[in-house]
């Protein structure tokens, strides 16, 4: 009786946590072939609203997660949409399993310059950015800044591991990163906005995907 009582109540959480991402209230499509979908803090006098993606339940599989929401998204012809996360007495986002992404059509989404972003999906890792060791929980990321006559650069201190040396350009557009658990590796996406692979146990992620992550990881500061 036990286990029947346990196995109908994994099966309601299920469905009661099961990740769920709805398109809502569409006022307007946009003919466009931009294939750009880039979270920005702000919209512009050029902005478009569009409509709104829905998002209910725990993030799971975050490449499956991303190709539905940028599917849906482009629908209705978007290239940039806004969050906005509840805040606690201290000013940090409070996580949700309910988010409401509000879409829009920008003719000039702000694009970030000399900057590098590490994310990391699973368990704690310790990497060494610029010479300091920094410790990453799991599905968090930081940014930082990629200074000019710096030695810039990202170790993950393992056997065999990644290093990446970064190099201040000028207007050269952020980069993004994540964190690869040893002895996984991911798969190729054809949608896209998907991942872009590189050797070892570090990949690169192409805006528009890591821009998706910020919804759901927590940023910290190498000084966590």
């Amino acid at each position: 009786m036990k286990i029947c009582f346990g196995f109908i109540f994994s099966l309601i959480s299920c469905v009661i946590y099961a990740q769920e991402i709805h398109l809502s209230n569409a006022s307007k499509t946009n003919e466009n072939n931009d294939t750009r979908l880039y979270r920005i803090s702000a919209v512009d006098s050029s902005a478009t609203a569009l409509a709104t993606i829905e998002i209910n339940g725990i993030l799971e599989d975050e490449t499956l997660a991303f190709e539905k929401f940028y599917k849906k998204a482009k629908l209705v012809g978007a290239n940039a949409y806004t969050y906005t996360p509840n805040l606690d007495l201290d000013g940090n986002p409070v996580p949700s399993l309910h988010k409401e992404i509000k879409l829009y059509y920008q003719a000039h989404p702000v694009i970030s310059y000399n900057q590098f972003s590490v994310f990391n999906s699973s368990r704690a890792v310790n990497i060494i950015i610029n010479g300091k060791k920094v410790a990453l929980s799991p599905r968090t990321y930081l940014c930082q800044e990629i200074k000019p006559e710096e030695d810039n650069y990202i170790s993950t201190k393992k056997f065999l591991g990644s290093r990446l040396n970064l190099h201040y350009k000028k207007e050269q557009p952020a980069l993004y990163y994540q964190v690869l658990p040893a002895g996984i590796r991911a798969d190729n996406s054809n949608v896209s906005g998907g991942l872009i692979i590189k050797s070892g146990d570090l990949i690169s992620l192409e805006k528009s995907y890591a821009d998706f992550l910020t919804l759901f990881y927590r940023e910290v500061s190498p000084s966590n």
